[in-house]
């Protein structure tokens, strides 16, 4: 990963001491033990960068990016202001990740003693994540004790402005409302995906992805040095599945939803 952004262009910071252990190939899929491992990184990255004094941005790399969410997330007179972290919707309710629901993959947070704390509680509880095999689970359950003990301000962000693949998998009426470009958003994060495999099939025939084949396989960067020469101007858009939302008619695909739920197909 530190060779694949060094190749673009961008700023890293990798030390062997902190990251060494940590899996560079990509999980299988959602919640192995690989998937475990790598979890960890979500839990150095932040505390290092929130030791240093910085409010920070954390973003999954399964996110598109339309516009940049820190002009509204450091706007000191938006009400946002008021919070010291700032939640993606999972869109999941399960106990698991109760009472806020927040996803772990897209987080805004502000540096102060209150976000500090609760960074370094995520260090000394990561051991959890090896047995839960979910960074977020070990979130949800840490962020409402620092609320409740030491004022914490937690704000889990409205659903529809900043969506992903709970809405591209179960509210296709906000899809198309994306789609015919009634509604904007500043990301979409492409969670609630099994595996790689899952997440390049759901972007390609979304229109929103733009790498060349030469440049990856299964997931996995393979050619890099090019930089900018990877991308594509244009979205690579290659359907999958009739049934799930897409920017063209993909009437000749697959078919991924059961039968008895044929009502829910996005083109009828």
């Amino acid at each position: 990963a530190k060779k694949t952004a060094q190749d673009l262009g961008l700023a890293t910071f990798f030390d062997e001491r902190i990251f060494g252990f940590i899996p560079s190939k990509a999980a299988k899929e959602y919640g192995d033990s690989q998937y475990a491992l790598i979890m960890y990184a979500k839990v150095l990255a932040p505390l290092l960068v929130n030791v240093l004094g910085f409010d920070l941005l954390f973003a999954d790399v399964d996110i598109v990016w339309n516009e940049d969410p820190l002009t509204t997330f450091q706007d000191k007179s938006h009400p946002f202001a008021n919070f010291d972290i700032l939640l993606q919707d999972d869109g999941s309710r399960s106990t698991r990740f109760a009472p806020y629901f927040g996803n772990s993959g897209f987080y805004f947070a502000r540096h102060n003693d209150r976000t500090r704390y609760f960074f370094t509680c995520m260090l000394y509880h990561a051991d959890y994540i090896l047995y839960s095999h979910s960074h977020q689970e070990l979130m949800s359950i840490l962020l409402p004790e620092m609320s409740s003990l030491y004022g914490l301000k937690v704000k889990t962000l409205q659903d529809v402005d900043y969506p992903g693949g709970f809405h591209y998998l179960r509210t296709h009426q906000v899809m198309r409302n994306l789609i015919d470009g009634s509604k904007k958003v500043p990301i979409f994060h492409w969670h609630w995906t099994a595996s790689i495999a899952d997440k390049l099939k759901y972007m390609k025939q979304m229109g929103v992805w733009f790498v060349h084949d030469k440049c990856y396989s299964e997931g996995e960067a393979t050619e890099t040095k090019g930089g900018l020469s990877c991308c594509s101007t244009d979205p690579l858009v290659a359907c999958s599945y009739y049934d799930l939302p897409s920017i063209e008619e993909c009437k000749d695909s697959a078919i991924m939803t059961p039968k008895n739920r044929i009502d829910y197909r996005f083109w009828k």
